[in-house]
């Protein structure tokens, strides 16, 4: 699997609270995310992205911080690509932190800041190091638009300076640096991501971001940039051809049951190995459709006291996929596997092939 995170911001919003008036933060499918993060309108009609407020001289209350995804496993090499717009800072102002990729040690990250000038800065920064300025863009970008970045980390080898580093900007690379250390002895491969600010510290400006992706370089498909890519929520619209979950409230319909992502309605499976399948919504039309993959984003917990797992699971045509097993926690949080290949067919998706395919889980 090449591509292995995606997050649209259009099925969360972070400030929703539960029934008790505390916030659903941990519901969102970042690994840490501040808890000023709010639901703002995306880049497209009808659609959500997320906004991660910078700081604003306030010292009462929660402090600015960003959005941090821990990956599932560390890598040597890292794409990540995300539509970001930014607040203007001059003066004695810090501009945000764009976006990052980060060891699973912390012992080095790149990262990119905007100058007031419109140049993008890609920086380095490690445990025993300050932040250092690796190269800087010619072109300028506008803060207050959108555009799409994606910045590429290749390690090479353990204190060597044989990595490189690749930054594009709205489909055009516009830095390339090779011959570069981008990995030390111990930081463990790369496995974290973030947005805003890093994980823990302070975001100095706002920053939306909207689209995001995660690729690696293992697979055949979806190796390395993606470009500019849109993500599509599609919600549960119909019954699938199994119904072995229990729905509660009984005579709710059970795609109907998945739809609020609280407690009020839900799908129990008492014993292991029972699977329930929804139909989805279909994809919007869309210009000349290339679908990269699937992510298929299950909130579940466990119900008792004891071990509880469940997999995702995709039936297409005579076809039927399960994901790895996933332990669940007594408080709802969010799993998600990507399918990057229609299972059916064994070749990309397409909007034909991805509705007729049905979608669910089964208990472990």
């Amino acid at each position: 699997m090449a591509l292995i995170f995606i997050d649209g911001f259009d099925h969360y919003d972070p400030q929703a609270v539960d029934a008790n008036g505390d916030r659903l933060l941990s519901r969102g499918k970042a690994s840490a995310l501040s808890a000023l993060a709010r639901r703002i309108t995306g880049r497209r009609p009808a659609s959500f992205a997320l906004r991660l407020p910078g700081e604003d001289g306030q010292s009462s209350g929660p402090r600015p911080s960003g959005y941090f995804k821990q990956l599932p496993a560390p890598s040597g090499t890292l794409t990540l690509g995300a539509a970001l717009r930014w607040e203007a800072v001059g003066g004695h102002g810090s501009p945000p932190v764009l976006l990052g990729i980060i060891d699973a040690h912390s012992e080095r990250a790149y990262q990119l800041r905007p100058w007031s000038d419109g140049r993008l800065a890609l920086q380095s920064w490690g445990r025993w190091m300050w932040e250092q300025t690796v190269a800087e863009t010619v072109q300028l970008y506008a803060a207050g638009a959108w555009h799409y970045i994606e910045l590429q980390v290749v390690q090479g080898t353990p204190d060597l300076a044989d990595g490189s580093l690749t930054l594009r900007v709205n489909g055009t690379q516009v830095l390339h640096l090779s011959d570069q250390r981008t990995r030390e002895a111990s930081d463990g491969g790369l496995m974290g991501i973030y947005v805003g600010a890093r994980n823990g510290e302070i975001a100095p400006a706002r920053v939306d971001v909207d689209d995001l992706y995660v690729t690696d370089a293992s697979g055949t498909v979806n190796q390395g940039f993606l470009g500019d890519v849109r993500i599509d929520t599609l919600q549960p619209q119909a019954s699938g051809s199994l119904q072995q979950w229990a729905v509660q409230p009984s005579g709710t319909a059970d795609w109907q049951a998945l739809g609020d992502g609280l407690d009020h309605t839900l799908l129990s499976a008492a014993d292991p190995g029972l699977r329930h399948s929804v139909r989805m919504q279909a994809l919007p039309a869309l210009r000349s459709p290339v679908i990269h993959g699937v992510q298929l984003s299950l909130l579940a917990r466990k119900s008792d006291a004891g071990q509880a797992s469940l997999r995702s699971l995709v039936i297409s045509g005579a076809q039927t996929a399960l994901g790895p097993n996933t332990a669940l926690a007594d408080s709802l949080l969010w799993s998600s596997t990507v399918i990057e290949q229609d299972p059916g067919a064994a070749a990309p998706w397409t909007p034909g092939t991805l509705a007729d395919a049905e979608f669910g889980a089964e208990s472990a």
